[in-house]
């Protein structure tokens, strides 16, 4: 299926076990089948805790080296925007 296109656009959040492992393996298969790859990822909130974030960057570097393009979005910069303070129950 793959095959019958050009590009790949792959949209993730990262900081769990999914997005961290499925977008690099995603990037490797498009990337072998010559295909330009274009990657959105979001990152954690602090409040979600050091090791989420500390997982994020990790596959966040990975990631830079293999995409063609690459778009961070930082949940922590949206949450900032709102006018009231919000907890974690609130932004899910």
């Amino acid at each position: 299926m793959l095959q019958a296109h050009k590009t790949v656009i792959k949209l993730s959040g990262l900081g769990g076990k999914s997005g961290g492992s499925l977008v690099p393996l995603v990037i490797e298969i498009a990337r072998e089948l010559g295909m330009l790859t274009k990657v959105c990822v979001t990152m954690p909130l602090q409040l979600e805790g050091a090791r989420r974030n500390r997982a994020a960057y990790q596959a966040l570097e990975v990631i830079k080296q293999q995409a063609h393009e690459l778009e961070i979005l930082g949940n922590q910069e949206l949450v900032q925007g709102f006018r009231k303070p919000c907890t974690l129950h609130d932004l899910y």
